[in-house]
Parts: C-alpha cells; sequence; structure tokens
C-alpha cells in the first residue's frame, strides 16, 4: 500500500514538472516568436529603408527627393499627413519644401505649399531647429496655435524629425496620425534613421545644384572668353586694314568738303546730298577705328556731348534710305518706315556717330528680315531712369536660341548674305555708353530691339561730334607735302591750294628730304612740313628726325592713319608738333595749320 502512494506521489511529482517545462517551453517559444517578429518588422523596415534609399539616391534634386520619401511613408507607413520643412538659420524661419499627397485638402486649406514660411518660435519648432526629435503622442493636449488647428482637422500623434548633416540642421521632417499614440518606439526608431538618409540625400542634391550652377557659370564664362578672343582678332584684322580704308576714303571726304566750301551755287538737293556723303564718310573712318576696340570703353581723349536722340532718328532714317527704300523698291519690296518720337526728350551724353552708325545698323537688319515688306517703326521714349531708342519691324522674328546668340560676333541669322557684325557692333556701342540693349523677339512677330541711354546732366545744350564751324585760312605759306599714295598727295595738294598756299608734294621720305633741303638751299624754305608716317624706306619719324636736325623752328604735322590711336593712347612722337588723323579734313588742316 505504501508503494502504491509513493508511486503515486512520484508520478503527481513527474506531471507537475512536466507541466512546469511545458509552461517554460511555451513561453520561451512565444518570446522567440515575438523575437522573429520583431526581426521580421526591423528587416521589412530596413529593406523599406534599403527601397527608400535607392529611389532618393536616383532623384537630383530636393523638391522631388522630398516627394518620393513622403510617397513612401504615406503608402508603406500609414502617415496620414506628412512634409518636409527646410530652415533658414539666418531669418529663424522654416520653409515649406514638400507636401504628401494624402490630404490635399489640408494642404489647401491651411496653405502648406511649397514655398510657405513658418516662423520658429510661434510654432513650437525650436527644438528641432536645435536638432531634438519630437514626438507628440496627442497634439490635441498642446497649446499651440498651429497644433490646435492640426487637431481641430482630426490629427493626434506628431513625429517632428531634424535632417541633420555632422550637427548642422538642414530642417525638419514632420509625420502625423489621426490616431493618438500610434507611433511606436519602432517607428519613431525608423522616421529617425530615415531622415538621416533624406538629410543626406538633400546634402546631395544641393552639391549637385551646386555643381550645376559652377558649370553653367564657367560654360558662360568660357562663351565670354571666346567673344572677347573673336573681338581681339576682329580688332587686329581691324587695325591692319585702317590704313588702306583711310586712303580709300580720304578723296571722298576731301573732295566733298572742298565742293561744299568753294563751289558756290550749288543745288539746294546736291548740297543735301553732299553733305550726306561727307557724314557716312565720317562714320566709314569712326567704324574703322570702333573695330579696333571692340568692347573697351571709351577714351577720356573722345569728347562725348549731349544728343538729341530724336535729331539722330531723323539722320539715321535719311543715311539708310538707299538700303530700306531704293534697293528694296528695285528688288519690287515695299518697305515703310514709321517715326513715333517722344517731344521733349531729355539728352544723353555719346559720340554722334556711334549712336547714329548703332541706329543705322538695326534699320539695316530689320530691313533684310522683312523680305517680303513690311513696316518699321522708329522711336524714343523716356523708361523709368534711362532713354531709349527703339527699332521695331513687322518681319520674322526670331526663336529663343537664336535670340540668345543673336548678340555673338560672326553669329548671323542671314545664311551666307550675313557677317554676324551688326548686332555686335551696337552692342559694343551700347557698352561704351554705360547703356543696354533689350531686344524682344517672336517667331512671325517680328522684332523690336531698345537702347536704353543714361540721362544726361540737366542744362546741357546738344552738340555735335563733328563741328561745322570752319577757321578761316591763315597766310599763304611754303608747305611740302610727304606721302607715299598718290591719290592723298593730290588731295592735299587741292586742299592748301584752294587757300592760297603754296605747294611741293614727295612720293617718300627720301624725297621729301631731298626737297627740304634743296630749298633752303636756294633760300626759299619751307615754312610748314606735313608727312605720312608708315612709308617705306623711310618713315615719318624718320623724316621729323631730319627736319628738326636741320630747321628746329620749322612746324612737322604728322598724317597718319593711326592718328586716333596715338591721341587716345597719349603717345608722342620726338620732333612732331601736330599729329592728325586721315583722312584730311579741311576745317583740321586749316586749325593745326594756324597753330603751327
Amino acid at each position: 500500500m505504501e508503494a502504491e502512494k509513493a508511486l503515486l506521489q512520484v508520478q503527481d511529482d513527474l506531471e507537475v514538472r512536466v507541466r512546469e517545462k511545458t509552461a517554460q517551453l511555451v513561453r520561451a517559444c512565444e518570446q522567440l516568436k515575438k523575437k522573429e517578429d520583431r526581426l521580421q518588422h526591423q528587416l521589412k523596415r530596413m529593406r523599406l529603408l534599403n527601397q527608400m534609399t535607392r529611389a532618393m539616391i536616383q532623384r537630383q534634386d530636393k523638391h522631388s527627393l522630398f516627394t518620393v520619401a513622403l510617397k513612401y511613408l504615406e503608402d508603406y507607413l500609414s502617415v496620414d499627413f506628412g512634409c518636409v520643412l527646410l530652415l533658414d538659420q539666418d531669418e529663424d524661419i522654416f520653409t515649406v519644401a514638400a507636401t504628401g499627397t494624402t490630404d490635399l485638402k489640408l494642404v489647401k486649406k491651411w496653405g502648406m505649399y511649397p514655398g510657405t514660411i513658418i516662423p520658429i518660435d510661434q510654432n513650437g519648432l525650436r527644438r528641432c531647429a536645435e536638432g531634438k526629435a519630437v514626438y507628440e503622442p496627442d497634439i490635441s493636449l498642446l497649446y499651440t496655435p498651429a497644433l490646435e488647428g492640426l487637431a481641430a482637422e482630426g490629427f493626434r500623434s506628431m513625429v517632428l524629425t531634424p535632417l541633420a548633416v555632422e550637427d548642422e540642421v538642414l530642417g525638419v521632417l514632420l509625420t502625423m496620425r489621426r490616431k493618438p499614440g500610434s507611433f511606436t518606439s519602432g517607428s519613431f526608431e525608423f522616421l529617425q534613421q530615415l531622415a538621416e538618409h533624406v538629410a543626406l540625400g538633400a546634402q546631395n542634391a544641393k552639391l549637385y545644384e551646386d555643381l550645376h550652377d559652377a558649370c553653367n557659370d564657367l560654360r558662360k564664362t568660357q562663351m565670354t572668353v571666346m567673344r572677347q578672343e573673336r573681338l581681339r582678332a576682329l580688332g587686329q584684322m581691324a587695325s591692319g586694314m585702317a590704313h588702306d580704308i583711310n586712303n580709300a576714303v580720304s578723296p571722298i571726304l576731301g573732295y566733298t568738303d572742298l565742293l561744299l566750301i568753294h563751289e558756290k551755287g550749288l543745288d539746294e538737293k546736291i548740297s543735301q546730298y553732299l553733305t550726306i556723303i561727307r557724314t557716312a564718310g565720317e562714320d566709314i573712318i569712326g567704324i574703322v577705328e570702333r573695330m579696333r576696340s571692340f568692347y573697351r570703353t571709351t577714351p577720356e581723349s573722345q569728347c562725348l556731348g549731349p544728343l538729341d536722340l530724336n535729331q539722330m532718328v531723323i539722320q539715321a532714317m535719311e543715311l539708310a534710305k538707299p538700303r530700306w527704300k531704293d534697293i528694296a523698291h528695285r528688288k519690287g519690296i515695299m518697305i515703310e518706315v514709321k517715326t513715333e518720337p517722344t517731344d521733349p526728350l531729355p539728352l544723353v551724353e555719346g559720340l554722334e556717330s556711334e549712336i547714329r552708325q548703332a541706329l543705322i545698323n538695326l534699320i539695316f537688319n530689320v530691313a533684310d528680315a522683312m523680305p517680303g515688306g513690311g513696316v518699321i517703326t522708329l522711336g524714343t521714349g523716356i523708361s523709368e531712369d534711362d532713354i531709349f531708342l527703339q527699332v521695331k519691324d513687322s518681319g520674322t522674328g526670331m526663336g529663343k536660341q537664336e535670340k540668345d546668340r543673336c548678340l555673338e560676333p560672326f553669329f548671323s541669322t542671314k545664311g551666307a548674305g550675313g557677317t554676324g557684325l551688326g548686332l555686335a557692333t551696337v552692342h559694343g556701342i551700347m557698352e561704351r555708353h554705360d547703356g543696354e540693349i533689350q531686344i524682344e523677339s517672336e517667331p512671325g512677330e517680328g522684332t523690336s530691339v531698345r537702347l536704353l541711354f543714361p540721362i544726361s546732366r540737366e542744362g546741357d545744350e546738344p552738340v555735335s561730334e563733328i563741328s561745322h564751324e570752319m577757321p578761316m585760312p591763315a597766310s599763304p605759306m611754303r608747305i611740302l607735302a610727304i606721302d607715299d599714295e598718290p591719290a592723298l598727295l593730290s588731295l592735299l595738294q587741292g586742299m592748301f591750294e584752294t587757300d592760297g598756299h603754296r605747294v611741293k608734294i614727295a612720293y617718300s621720305g627720301a624725297e621729301g628730304l631731298k626737297a627740304f633741303y634743296d630749298a633752303r638751299k636756294r633760300g626759299k624754305p619751307f615754312e610748314l612740313v606735313v608727312t605720312d608716317l608708315g612709308m617705306p624706306y623711310m618713315d615719318g619719324r624718320e623724316v621729323a628726325k631730319h627736319i628738326k636736325a636741320e630747321s628746329s623752328d620749322t612746324p612737322v604735322i604728322l598724317l597718319t592713319g593711326w592718328g586716333k590711336m596715338l591721341q587716345s593712347e597719349g603717345k608722342k612722337i620726338p620732333h612732331v608738333d601736330v599729329i592728325l588723323s586721315k583722312p584730311p579734313r579741311m576745317r583740321e588742316l586749316r586749325r593745326a595749320v594756324g597753330d603751327c
């Protein structure tokens, strides 16, 4: 009997132990299951984080990166509302950078559009600005005005996670749910990890934007350098051409002066034509000089005068008349020119020939832009602190790419028929006048070009770059003229003899010196010597040196195509009393002879 009782006791003990062990195993299994669930949950979030990171890496702008992150949070983390705020440390404000798409009504109601400014202190965001993550299980228990409004919309739990890189806070990731206390510690940790990735992505996007801007700046700099190199090459070519062009234009200007001065009783129309020819010739000389100094400031030696732009319009229209009227009519093209002057109009400081040439170039351009005819409108006006000249046409217009490049030297929309220097010349002229050129154009809608000039000083009177007051001729003198260009010598001889001077011409430096020595031996020395600078075998410097060595009192005038350049650079040539620029002008010769 006792044995049976003992056996039953042992059996009961074994059952108790089995139940205890079974309970322990069940608890262990449950713990393992929980750990497995947590691991699976963590693994799922890690996969989600990696997936989000890969998606964000593919974005190169911050707005797109933020939008992707918020979309993933809404789809996979059950976030009811999310947005990204960027911090401005200097202004102490947050700016909405991106919002989610789940609750667009809230975005509209509360004005949470990208670019909206949110003050920090007024909305309880100071801790976030200092880099601290904030979790509010129920925002309805808080008393911040902005949070009260969100609570009224049904939102309860909120997490504010700083976007920080190396202790620098870039912004805040804001996420909200409608259920109180719905963000777990795991969710909170996940949002912090995500915020680190978003911050790194935002910094990389900013670096990419900075690199992109730097590349654009570099490209613009390269284009500027290329443009300057082209202009420098153009200046070098122009310098080589200046001498020949001056010599070719000299007879035109010189004989036109002689006709206007000494031919009495000329028909009024003929006199007008001669005046236009002389003005055009003067402009040709100015063009050559400007080509040599593209985009440089106007030399101080050039006199800027207050000018009337309304008068410039009339002159340019007359000078360009053969192009827009006569040539066009010969081709069967009808072009009408209208003027819209503003009167009274303040004066502008400038060089008359340059502004007139800029306007003529624009008229030529718009005439070419209307192959089927049309209307050219020339106008003046006042715009804020500027005075403007405007040329409009009803032509073919330009697209964006053409408009962006139209000021580049050698770029032309006319194909083989264009040089690409018209608008580039106008641009250079405006640069030298501290002005601005504005171009508006659309394909098929025509083009409007506006030249903006600073307003001149009050009280100035308009003056011309070229004074038309002719000095009186000096007393008759014996003059020696030396040049290797026969046409120029013939012109000089005619000019001087018209004023009663006796002139001896020589076709080289050596021949001129021989004539000078012979005249002194005969006791009839020359009272004035006029010599070219660039001549073969013996140039004007050598001629002046020998003449001054023989007779230091004999005045020497140096007449050269490089005259304006030497004058603007302030260079003095030894043994030379006066430097004049080719082509010779009657008034300048008379003034120089009188001074000598």
